[in-house]
């Protein structure tokens, strides 16, 4: 199932996106384990970023790395992150699946090493395994970008250092000579509404879904007209 059935399948979130005209956050991306532990947010800048995608209605959270199973306060983050209204998932190599202390707050796990089967079945937790970034996807897939790229507000990346990017595709395979953030204050993006420059990117796969959700915002006459 692909992002644009999946997104019409979320009857709550079109509707409301019909009535208001604005996109918020159905599913954010959170990236830890930055190569330079330094520059990581720290745990209670987490909790803070919980609170903002609490506040803006924020459905589902992934959790990314590296593997994030090795984050020394994954618990706690999960913890931080888990609202009853937000599904948590996990992408992990699957060798550390025992560091987790609740399960029950885990949504999903996918697994792209090789875990203990065992272990899996005894959580109960069935592994999710597929091509995140698509490298091998055949060039027609790829087009240009979107001067407005409303995909970088409904499924935004927030990368181990705090800063947010419009999608997963850009922060790894970018045709820019610095990857390009969208900022560090995700409340003031949605606020402002301010979709990423796509202009120049390259290699989106995301060209369908986009005008989808222009026509949301921009509500052209004659919608009904089908």
């Amino acid at each position: 199932m692909n992002d644009l059935t999946k997104l019409f399948a979320n009857k709550d979130f079109i509707m409301k996106l019909h009535r208001v005209g604005k996109i918020f956050p159905l599913h954010v991306t959170v990236c830890l384990n930055n190569a330079d532990r330094s520059q990581e947010l720290s745990l209670s800048e987490i909790r803070r970023l919980g609170t903002t995608l609490f506040g803006l209605k924020c459905q589902a959270v992934t959790l990314m790395g590296g593997d994030p199973l090795q984050h020394l306060y994954i618990n706690e983050i999960i913890k931080s992150l888990n609202y009853n209204t937000v599904k948590i998932g996990i992408v992990t190599e699957g060798t550390h699946l025992h560091y987790l202390m609740d399960h029950a707050k885990v949504h999903w796990i996918q697994v792209t090493g090789k875990p203990d089967k065992k272990y899996l079945a005894e959580q109960k937790h069935r592994p999710i395994c597929r091509q995140w970034l698509r490298p091998d996807a055949p060039t027609d897939d790829f087009t240009a970008g979107a001067k407005q790229c409303w995909v970088s507000l409904l499924k935004p990346v927030v990368w181990a250092d705090g800063e947010i990017y419009p999608c997963l595709q850009i922060r790894n395979v970018s045709t820019f000579v610095a990857t390009p953030s969208m900022g560090n204050d995700l409340l003031k993006i949605y606020t402002k509404q301010k979709p990423f420059d796509g202009s120049k990117c390259e290699r989106c796969l995301n060209s369908e879904l986009n005008k989808m959700l222009d026509a949301f915002v921009h509500k052209p006459e004659r919608m009904e007209w089908v």
